[in-house]
């Protein structure tokens, strides 16, 4: 498999990915709804510095970004964060406030994976963080306004609409999908160094460090002794000669964090593979997947299965990005 030049690996099993050089289709379509910002009157002291008449209002996007504009900009294009209208008059110098700009710019967006470490201007930006550009003139993504966000914020200020990379999640790979492949389809985070927490051991190895303790029986019959002992008869353990195929290392999700499947790792061949819900639902009942059960739970009237640990708690299970490979 060829690694592509704008990811590196180290010897921890992270990427390292250059997003000055990171192609344009490994970015998601957004849009922001709207700016949040910190805003506060630039104080006389600083003003001693400055021009007279110049613009004495400093704003600081949750995005990074910072301008300082007039005061009549500020009322006329932004609002507190309760929506209500902004006038001089209640401002006080040495305060900051919260305000929104209700605006809509068409955006793009790439979540950093979990195993991966972004490089961007030589600074680092770590796995889970949302990285938002502008587009150019010509439609493309301008590498020079790439900004760095997390996942709360970005949830604040923008919004993911449907689109080709989030609608064949359940579908086959397609070359139009949210992805970080090269051009001929190779994947470089399918290793398992960089899939799952290698500190936690497979669901099979902590069972067999598991020894069973078998509790003495304790007679609570007052008898007479007798010259024989009798031998007590203690209950036979039944083993499960059913073998499972499968065991769950990791839960898929989409690029919002949703769950959309797990990663599953052959007990026998120790290979990986990324199943839909509704195939592991369909290994479930059919009793393939060692460390998962499905249960049947009424919602609302509706009865739905319910896909749950086995042994273990679900949601230690690691969390990676569904790829459809």
């Amino acid at each position: 498999m060829n690694t592509p030049n704008y990811i590196s690996h180290t010897g921890n099993g992270n990427c390292i990915i250059n997003l000055e050089t990171v192609p344009d289709r490994a970015f998601l379509k957004c849009s922001m709804e709207r700016d949040i910002c910190k805003m506060r009157i630039i104080s006389r002291k600083e003003k001693s510095n400055m021009e007279a008449g110049s613009n004495d209002i400093m704003i600081v996007s949750l995005s990074g970004d910072r301008k300082i504009i007039s005061r009549k900009e500020l009322v006329s294009n932004y609002k507190f964060f309760n929506g209500a209208p902004i006038k001089m008059a209640w401002l006080k110098e040495n305060k900051t406030y919260t305000i929104i700009e209700n605006k809509r710019k068409d955006c793009r967006v790439l979540i950093i994976p979990n195993n991966c470490i972004g490089i961007y201007n030589g600074a680092k930006i770590y796995g889970g963080s949302y990285v938002v550009a502008n587009m150019d003139s010509e439609g493309n993504v301008n590498k020079s306004s790439l900004k760095s966000m997390d996942s709360k914020s970005f949830r604040k200020m923008y919004r993911v609409p449907m689109q080709d990379a989030l609608r064949n999640l359940g579908n086959k790979p397609s070359s139009n999908r949210f992805t970080l492949y090269d051009n001929k389809g190779n994947n470089p985070f399918r290793n398992n160094s960089t899939v799952i927490n290698t500190n936690i051991k497979p669901t099979l190895e902590r069972r067999k460090e598991v020894k069973p303790v078998e509790k003495p029986i304790v007679n609570t019959m007052v008898s007479k002794p007798t010259q024989k002992t009798q031998q007590v008869a203690r209950p036979q353990v039944q083993q499960n000669n059913n073998k499972y195929a499968f065991t769950a290392v990791a839960i898929l999700t989409d690029v919002n964090g949703r769950s959309v499947g797990y990663l599953l790792e052959d007990i026998n061949t120790h290979q990986r593979k990324e199943c839909i819900l509704r195939d592991v639902i369909i290994l479930l009942e059919n009793h393939k997947i060692d460390n998962l059960m499905v249960v049947n739970k009424e919602v609302n009237g509706t009865l739905k299965k319910i896909i749950r640990g086995n042994g273990i708690s679900r949601e230690a299970l690691p969390k990676v990005i569904y790829t459809g490979n």
